[in-house]
C-alpha cells in the first residue's frame, strides 16, 4: 500500500512540476499573439503613416514658411510615437506576466526572446523621437529667424550622433526579431 501511495505521490508531483494541471499555455499564447500584433501595428505605423510624412519634410524646402510646415509634419509624427510607444508598452507588460506562468520552458525561452525583441523596438523608438524632437527645435528656430551657427552646429551634432545610435539599434532590432522567430520555428512551430 505505501508503494502504491509513493508511487502516486510521484506522478501527482511530476504532472504539477510539468504543468499538467493549471497549465496557462492558452493564455500566454494569447499574449504573445497580443504583443505580435501590436509589434506589426507599430510597423504599420511607422510605413504608412510616418514614413509619408518623413518624406514630407525632406521635401519642404528649407524656408522660415518651409520650416512651419515642417513643425507640423513633427507635431504629427511625434503623436504617432506616441501611439507606438504605448503599443510596445503594453506588449511588453503582457509578455512579461508570462514568465510566472505554469508553461514550457520553451514557451518562457521565446516570451523572453520576445521581450528583448520589444525593448529593442522600444530603444529604436526613442531614438527616432530624440531624432524627431532635434528638427523640432531646428525648424522652431528656423520658423523664427532665430537660428544661430552654433546652435545649427549642435543641432546637426545631435543628429548626427542619433542617426549612428539609430542605425546600430536598427541592427539590434532586427538580430533580435530574427532570433525570436528562428527559435519559434526551431521549439514552438507546429508542422
Amino acid at each position: 500500500m505505501k508503494l502504491k501511495i509513493a508511487i502516486l505521490s510521484f506522478i501527482v508531483i511530476s504532472l504539477l512540476s510539468t504543468g499538467c494541471f493549471g497549465n496557462n499555455t492558452g493564455e500566454a499564447n494569447k499574449l504573445i499573439n497580443k504583443a505580435n500584433l501590436a509589434s506589426k501595428h507599430y510597423v504599420a505605423i511607422e510605413n504608412n503613416e510616418i514614413a509619408p510624412l518623413a518624406l514630407k519634410i525632406q521635401k519642404t524646402e528649407g524656408t522660415k514658411s518651409g520650416a512651419k510646415i515642417s513643425l507640423g509634419y513633427v507635431k504629427k509624427i511625434l503623436e504617432k510615437n506616441n501611439d507606438q510607444f504605448e503599443l510596445l508598452s503594453e506588449a511588453k507588460s503582457e509578455i512579461a506576466r508570462i514568465s510566472g506562468f505554469r508553461v514550457s520552458e520553451e514557451l518562457k525561452k521565446y516570451a523572453q526572446y520576445t521581450l528583448d525583441a520589444l525593448d529593442a523596438d522600444i530603444e529604436t523608438l526613442r531614438i527616432s523621437r530624440n531624432l524627431y524632437l532635434e528638427l523640432q527645435n531646428l525648424y522652431g528656430l528656423i520658423a523664427k529667424n532665430t537660428l544661430e551657427q552654433k546652435k545649427f552646429e549642435k543641432i546637426s551634432q545631435n543628429v548626427e550622433n542619433l542617426s549612428r545610435q539609430a542605425e546600430v539599434a536598427d541592427k539590434k532590432q532586427k538580430k533580435l526579431d530574427a532570433k525570436k522567430d528562428a527559435y519559434y520555428k526551431k521549439a514552438l512551430a507546429q508542422d
